[in-house]
Protein backbone atom coordinates (compact mmCIF):
# COMPACT_ATOMS: atom_id res chain seq x y z
CA UNK A 1 0.00 0.00 0.00
CA UNK A 2 1.15 3.37 -1.04
CA UNK A 3 0.05 6.84 0.34
CA UNK A 4 -0.27 8.99 -2.91
CA UNK A 5 -2.15 12.05 -1.09
CA UNK A 6 -4.09 13.24 1.90
CA UNK A 7 -6.63 9.73 1.56
CA UNK A 8 -5.26 8.87 -1.85
CA UNK A 9 -4.18 5.25 -1.41
CA UNK A 10 -2.79 2.84 -4.08
CA UNK A 11 -3.51 -0.68 -3.39
CA UNK A 12 -1.92 -3.76 -5.27
CA UNK A 13 -2.70 -7.40 -4.99
CA UNK A 14 -1.45 -9.71 -6.99
CA UNK A 15 -0.70 -7.31 -10.04
CA UNK A 16 -4.06 -5.58 -9.89
CA UNK A 17 -3.70 -2.00 -8.79
CA UNK A 18 -6.51 -0.60 -6.61
CA UNK A 19 -6.47 3.61 -6.70
CA UNK A 20 -8.76 4.81 -3.49
CA UNK A 21 -9.63 8.35 -3.56
CA UNK A 22 -6.62 9.34 -5.40
CA UNK A 23 -7.21 11.69 -8.37
CA UNK A 24 -7.96 15.52 -7.01
CA UNK A 25 -5.83 18.46 -6.26
CA UNK A 26 -6.66 21.14 -3.79
CA UNK A 27 -3.56 23.30 -3.54
CA UNK A 28 -5.27 25.67 -1.65
CA UNK A 29 -6.68 23.67 1.05
CA UNK A 30 -5.01 22.16 4.48
CA UNK A 31 -5.06 18.46 3.12
CA UNK A 32 -2.57 17.66 0.42
CA UNK A 33 -3.79 17.01 -2.95
CA UNK A 34 -1.82 14.97 -5.68
CA UNK A 35 1.73 16.69 -6.30
CA UNK A 36 1.10 18.61 -9.50
CA UNK A 37 3.96 16.62 -11.36
CA UNK A 38 2.63 13.25 -9.93
CA UNK A 39 -1.23 14.51 -11.87
CA UNK A 40 0.19 15.70 -14.57
CA UNK A 41 1.74 12.53 -15.34
CA UNK A 42 -1.31 10.55 -14.62
CA UNK A 43 -3.43 12.69 -16.85
CA UNK A 44 -1.13 12.12 -20.02
CA UNK A 45 -1.28 8.36 -19.26
CA UNK A 46 2.58 8.42 -18.13
CA UNK A 47 4.50 7.68 -14.92
CA UNK A 48 3.95 4.84 -12.00
CA UNK A 49 0.12 5.78 -11.64
CA UNK A 50 -0.74 5.25 -15.83
CA UNK A 51 -3.33 1.80 -16.33
CA UNK A 52 -4.85 2.04 -12.76
CA UNK A 53 -7.20 -1.11 -13.12
CA UNK A 54 -9.29 0.60 -10.70
CA UNK A 55 -10.23 3.43 -9.36
CA UNK A 56 -12.54 4.12 -6.30
CA UNK A 57 -13.95 7.16 -4.63
CA UNK A 58 -15.63 6.77 -1.20
CA UNK A 59 -17.59 10.46 -2.16
CA UNK A 60 -17.41 13.74 -4.08
CA UNK A 61 -15.55 16.17 -2.23
CA UNK A 62 -12.46 17.68 -4.08
CA UNK A 63 -9.73 16.51 -1.54
CA UNK A 64 -11.00 12.77 -2.28
CA UNK A 65 -11.77 13.05 -5.32
CA UNK A 66 -12.40 15.15 -8.60
CA UNK A 67 -14.90 13.55 -11.42
CA UNK A 68 -13.50 16.23 -14.26
CA UNK A 69 -10.29 14.90 -14.02
CA UNK A 70 -11.21 11.33 -13.39
CA UNK A 71 -12.48 11.53 -17.09
CA UNK A 72 -9.34 13.21 -18.36
CA UNK A 73 -7.65 9.91 -16.83
CA UNK A 74 -10.22 7.87 -18.02
CA UNK A 75 -9.46 9.42 -21.74
CA UNK A 76 -5.67 8.72 -21.15
CA UNK A 77 -5.40 5.19 -19.24
CA UNK A 78 -6.67 1.85 -19.62
CA UNK A 79 -9.17 1.56 -16.75
CA UNK A 80 -10.98 -1.88 -16.19
CA UNK A 81 -13.74 -0.39 -13.79
CA UNK A 82 -14.09 2.51 -11.79
CA UNK A 83 -15.95 2.81 -8.06
CA UNK A 84 -18.10 5.88 -7.46
CA UNK A 85 -21.09 6.90 -5.27
CA UNK A 86 -24.46 6.58 -7.00
CA UNK A 87 -24.90 10.53 -5.80
CA UNK A 88 -23.29 13.66 -7.02
CA UNK A 89 -23.25 16.79 -9.63
CA UNK A 90 -23.68 17.15 -13.05
CA UNK A 91 -19.60 16.08 -13.65
CA UNK A 92 -20.22 12.74 -11.69
CA UNK A 93 -23.27 12.32 -14.40
CA UNK A 94 -20.95 13.06 -17.13
CA UNK A 95 -18.11 10.61 -15.72
CA UNK A 96 -20.53 7.72 -15.39
CA UNK A 97 -22.10 8.32 -19.21
CA UNK A 98 -18.19 8.44 -20.63
CA UNK A 99 -17.69 4.91 -19.09
CA UNK A 100 -20.22 3.44 -19.75
CA UNK A 101 -19.99 4.81 -23.26
CA UNK A 102 -16.05 2.87 -23.25
CA UNK A 103 -16.84 0.02 -21.68
CA UNK A 104 -15.77 0.89 -19.05
CA UNK A 105 -17.19 -0.88 -15.62
CA UNK A 106 -19.56 0.53 -13.13
CA UNK A 107 -19.95 0.30 -9.66
CA UNK A 108 -22.37 2.98 -8.32
CA UNK A 109 -25.05 0.79 -6.11
CA UNK A 110 -28.39 3.00 -4.81
CA UNK A 111 -27.80 2.21 -1.34
CA UNK A 112 -29.84 3.71 2.28
CA UNK A 113 -27.36 4.45 4.78
CA UNK A 114 -26.60 1.19 6.61
CA UNK A 115 -27.57 -0.94 3.85
CA UNK A 116 -24.38 -2.40 1.60
CA UNK A 117 -23.76 -3.66 -1.91
CA UNK A 118 -21.14 -6.57 -2.79
CA UNK A 119 -19.45 -7.40 -5.90
CA UNK A 120 -16.73 -8.41 -7.16
CA UNK A 121 -13.58 -5.96 -9.12
CA UNK A 122 -10.71 -7.55 -10.57
CA UNK A 123 -9.34 -9.81 -7.56
CA UNK A 124 -11.22 -8.24 -4.67
CA UNK A 125 -14.22 -8.40 -3.09
CA UNK A 126 -15.93 -5.49 -2.92
CA UNK A 127 -18.53 -4.07 -0.07
CA UNK A 128 -19.64 -0.81 -0.66
CA UNK A 129 -21.15 0.12 2.76
CA UNK A 130 -24.13 3.24 2.73
CA UNK A 131 -23.22 6.23 5.05
CA UNK A 132 -23.35 9.74 5.39
CA UNK A 133 -20.37 12.27 5.05
CA UNK A 134 -19.57 13.62 8.88
CA UNK A 135 -20.78 16.64 9.93
CA UNK A 136 -24.27 18.46 9.89
CA UNK A 137 -23.25 20.66 7.24
CA UNK A 138 -22.47 17.25 5.16
CA UNK A 139 -25.37 15.18 5.99
CA UNK A 140 -26.91 15.68 2.27
CA UNK A 141 -23.37 14.31 1.07
CA UNK A 142 -23.35 10.44 0.42
CA UNK A 143 -19.96 9.42 2.15
CA UNK A 144 -19.59 4.90 1.32
CA UNK A 145 -17.15 3.16 3.33
CA UNK A 146 -14.97 0.47 0.77
CA UNK A 147 -14.33 -2.95 1.80
CA UNK A 148 -12.06 -4.80 0.10
CA UNK A 149 -11.40 -7.97 0.73
CA UNK A 150 -8.18 -10.10 -1.23
CA UNK A 151 -8.22 -13.63 -0.43
CA UNK A 152 -9.52 -13.25 3.38
CA UNK A 153 -7.26 -10.24 4.01
CA UNK A 154 -9.75 -7.08 4.12
CA UNK A 155 -9.01 -3.57 3.98
CA UNK A 156 -11.91 -1.14 4.91
CA UNK A 157 -11.39 2.80 3.71
CA UNK A 158 -14.04 4.89 5.75
CA UNK A 159 -13.20 7.92 4.28
CA UNK A 160 -15.21 10.60 5.78
CA UNK A 161 -18.30 8.30 6.43
CA UNK A 162 -19.85 9.35 9.78
CA UNK A 163 -19.13 7.42 12.92
CA UNK A 164 -22.43 6.17 12.94
CA UNK A 165 -22.23 2.68 15.04
CA UNK A 166 -25.45 1.08 13.48
CA UNK A 167 -24.74 1.75 10.12
CA UNK A 168 -21.60 0.11 10.54
CA UNK A 169 -23.26 -2.96 12.22
CA UNK A 170 -25.55 -3.29 9.18
CA UNK A 171 -23.83 -2.71 6.20
CA UNK A 172 -20.85 -4.94 7.85
CA UNK A 173 -22.44 -7.80 9.26
CA UNK A 174 -20.94 -10.99 9.31
CA UNK A 175 -17.60 -9.30 7.93
CA UNK A 176 -14.23 -9.05 9.87
CA UNK A 177 -11.67 -6.19 9.35
CA UNK A 178 -7.90 -6.81 9.08
CA UNK A 179 -7.00 -3.27 8.36
CA UNK A 180 -9.33 -0.17 9.06
CA UNK A 181 -8.75 2.93 7.66
CA UNK A 182 -9.92 6.24 9.45
CA UNK A 183 -9.66 10.21 9.16
CA UNK A 184 -8.50 11.99 12.58
CA UNK A 185 -12.04 13.19 13.37
CA UNK A 186 -13.42 9.55 13.01
CA UNK A 187 -10.37 8.28 15.35
CA UNK A 188 -11.13 11.50 17.72
CA UNK A 189 -14.90 10.65 18.59
CA UNK A 190 -16.26 8.83 21.37
CA UNK A 191 -18.62 6.97 18.85
CA UNK A 192 -15.80 6.48 16.45
CA UNK A 193 -13.49 4.65 18.95
CA UNK A 194 -17.04 2.72 19.60
CA UNK A 195 -16.97 1.79 15.70
CA UNK A 196 -13.47 0.95 16.08
CA UNK A 197 -13.73 -1.44 18.96
CA UNK A 198 -17.28 -2.66 17.35
CA UNK A 199 -14.88 -3.55 14.44
CA UNK A 200 -12.01 -5.03 15.95
CA UNK A 201 -9.29 -4.53 13.11
CA UNK A 202 -5.71 -5.92 13.85
CA UNK A 203 -4.45 -2.56 12.70
CA UNK A 204 -5.92 0.83 12.72
CA UNK A 205 -4.10 3.60 10.02
CA UNK A 206 -5.14 6.67 10.70
CA UNK A 207 -4.73 8.91 7.12
CA UNK A 208 -6.63 12.37 5.74
CA UNK A 209 -3.35 13.71 7.45
CA UNK A 210 -1.67 17.14 6.22
CA UNK A 211 1.77 15.89 5.98
CA UNK A 212 4.46 16.52 7.91
CA UNK A 213 7.20 18.93 7.11
CA UNK A 214 10.64 19.23 8.63
CA UNK A 215 9.44 17.08 11.21
CA UNK A 216 6.47 19.36 12.21
CA UNK A 217 3.41 17.53 12.67
CA UNK A 218 -0.24 18.97 11.95
CA UNK A 219 -2.84 19.72 14.92
CA UNK A 220 -4.72 16.51 13.54
CA UNK A 221 -2.01 14.44 13.98
CA UNK A 222 -0.62 15.56 17.50
CA UNK A 223 -4.15 15.11 18.83
CA UNK A 224 -4.13 11.49 17.46
CA UNK A 225 -0.67 11.15 18.91
CA UNK A 226 -2.23 12.21 22.21
CA UNK A 227 -5.06 10.30 22.62
CA UNK A 228 -3.29 7.35 21.63
CA UNK A 229 -0.94 7.69 24.58
CA UNK A 230 -4.00 7.93 26.73
CA UNK A 231 -5.04 4.30 26.31
CA UNK A 232 -1.68 3.15 27.13
CA UNK A 233 -1.74 -0.12 25.46
CA UNK A 234 -3.68 -0.38 22.07
CA UNK A 235 -6.42 -3.86 20.94
CA UNK A 236 -4.28 -3.08 17.59
CA UNK A 237 -1.24 -2.02 15.48
CA UNK A 238 -1.60 2.35 14.75
CA UNK A 239 -0.15 3.94 11.91
CA UNK A 240 -0.22 7.17 10.86
CA UNK A 241 -0.01 8.07 7.37
CA UNK A 242 1.88 11.33 6.93
CA UNK A 243 4.63 11.03 4.04
CA UNK A 244 3.37 11.22 0.39
CA UNK A 245 4.74 7.95 -1.13
CA UNK A 246 4.85 6.30 2.35
CA UNK A 247 4.61 2.23 1.99
CA UNK A 248 2.70 -0.35 3.92
CA UNK A 249 2.71 -3.97 4.10
CA UNK A 250 -0.53 -5.64 5.42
Amino acid sequence: MKLIANAGVLVEYKGIRYLIDGIHTNDDLEFDGVPQTLLGQMLCGSGELADIDYLLFTHEHIDHFMAGLTQTYLQNNRVQGIVVPAEGGGRLAGLKEYAEFTGVEIVAPVIADGESYKTTIGNAKLTVAGMRHMGAQFRNVQSCSLLLDFDGKTLLFTGDSDHIPAWFETSLAGEHVDVMFVNPLFYLNPLGQRVIEQLAPSTLVVYHLAAAKEGVVSPFERAVLNESQKKGELPYQLILLDQLGQTETF
